[in-house]
């Protein structure tokens, strides 16, 4: 399945592991997690790149961090580079589930998912 670099950082920053879910859930979302932080390794990779390109450099040519940010020269053009990163689309490869599995954290045996958690992992749902 195609998912863009910005879906997948949204889905992967998600603690889905602190969360009581039926085994098949759990599971799939386990699955799901690995393939897309693999993928992301690669964004991650480009992303460093773009900052050598964009980044104001310091006198031994690594960039300049201040506030826990990259100083950037021309913020246009590396929002523009960055955002173009986001929208790329990856193929990974992601395990599926049916809603008779998300039905189940409605039990009281499982900790529910939240509206946001059901949207991020809208592209799981078979």
């Amino acid at each position: 399945m195609k998912l863009s670099n910005k879906k997948m950082i949204e889905f992967a920053k998600v603690d889905f592991a602190s969360k009581k879910l039926p085994v098949k859930l759990a599971y799939a979302l386990s699955l799901n997690i690995e393939a897309i932080r693999g993928a992301l390794k690669v964004y991650d990779g480009q992303r460093m790149k773009l900052v050598e390109e964009y980044a104001k450099k310091d006198t031994d040519g690594k960039p300049v961090i201040e506030d826990n940010n990259f100083v950037v020269e021309d913020m246009a053009k590396w929002m523009a580079a960055i955002d173009e990163l986001l929208a790329t689309e990856a193929e990974v490869t992601i395990t599926t589930i049916n809603l008779d599995a998300l039905e189940k954290c409605d039990s009281p045996d499982f900790d529910s998912l939240s509206v946001e958690e059901l949207a991020l992992m809208n592209f799981m749902i078979a």
